[in-house]
């Protein structure tokens, strides 16, 4: 009879393994364009099946209007600044 650890480790393998086909699965259906307009790691996000770090990496990224928020105020610091050098 298999030990317990020989056996949970056998486990977690195919847990893994099975984990895997489905990401190898959910990415063919991404190519064929299940995902729309997310990218990958949102895609896999978005069904579950994306690790924990991923998926806060996905929830961490800034949207196109964040970035053209935060451009906007170097814009406006600068000009300040560029007023206050003429000034002086």
């Amino acid at each position: 009879m298999m030990s317990c650890t020989r056996l949970s480790v056998i486990q977690d393998m195919e847990t893994r393994e099975f984990r895997e086909k489905l990401v190898t699965s959910a990415f063919t259906a991404f190519q064929l364009g299940a995902g729309g307009d997310k990218p990958f790691l949102e895609y896999l996000s978005a069904i579950g099946l994306a690790d924990k770090t991923a998926a806060q990496q996905v929830k961490a990224k800034p949207t196109t209007a964040d970035i053209l928020k935060k451009s906007q105020n170097i814009r406006e610091r600068a000009v300040k600044q560029r007023m206050k050098d003429k000034i002086a």
